[in-house]
């Protein structure tokens, strides 16, 4: 899909992110146990933090021009990036807004619900602001290098 080694890879490096948020919010609640519907949640929430990060790698790719950038990298990918600020916050928004009343018990609690819920919304929550920052980040350190080394960008 992207004719590189490196752009899926970018992709990837976000999953550790949320799973580090999804063990930070079972800590900040005293939970040290997780459980098998927690995982199932992080595995949600992988899947939606991936998803982020493709729309963010696929515009980048699709927009970029080389010819534009010579003089400034880092303002081209900003302004490209943040075309899709708001698609990936706004689908951040409406599944942790949905999924934290389930996990705080709004309208009755089940604790194993509660896991997989805390694992989804926070870890969500958090990988979201890093997709959001480290991946156009990475991306223009690719496109640098790619610069550098002379090859097709």
């Amino acid at each position: 899909m992207f004719n590189s080694t490196a752009t899926p890879l970018i992709i990837m490096l976000i999953v550790p992110f949320g799973l580090a948020g999804s063990a930070l919010a079972f800590l900040m609640h005293g939970m040290s146990v997780f459980g098998f519907f927690s995982v199932i949640g992080a595995l949600g929430m992988i899947g939606v933090v991936i998803n982020d990060s493709i729309i963010m790698i696929d515009k980048l790719e699709n927009d970029f021009d080389a010819e534009k950038i010579k003089t400034g990298i880092n303002a081209w990918i900003a302004s490209i990036a943040s075309t899709k600020l708001r698609p990936v916050v706004v689908t951040t928004i409406t599944t942790v807004v949905a999924i934290l009343p389930t996990a705080y018990g709004a309208a009755g609690y089940d604790s194993m619900l509660a896991e997989m819920m805390l694992a989804m919304g926070w870890g969500l929550a958090f990988s979201t602001i890093i997709t959001l920052l480290l991946v156009p980040s990475l991306y223009c350190l690719l496109i640098r290098f790619r610069l550098r080394r002379g090859s097709h960008v």
